[in-house]
């Protein structure tokens, strides 16, 4: 509980991709009009494996800067 006085967890939506191999990368987070974007950056191989990638991304942020934020925007 303690936690949560001074701090919020922001998640991702899931992002799932077709091979394990690809990079996933935070390349921005921001808040505006009430939304939390979250950019992430995808570097593909020039070879990938056959198995596939889900993930998601989670962060912890000082709840003041959250205040209002009723939505979690991913943009990949």
């Amino acid at each position: 509980d303690a936690f949560f006085e001074e701090n919020a967890l922001i998640m991702t939506r899931k992002i799932t991709r077709g091979s394990g191999s690809i990079k996933l990368t935070v390349n921005n987070l921001y808040v505006s009009e009430n939304k939390v974007y979250v950019v992430i950056r995808t570097d593909e191989p020039t070879m990938g494996t056959c198995d596939m990638q889900y993930a998601f991304f989670a962060f912890v942020v000082d709840k003041d800067d959250v205040v209002g934020v009723n939505e979690v925007v991913t943009l990949d």
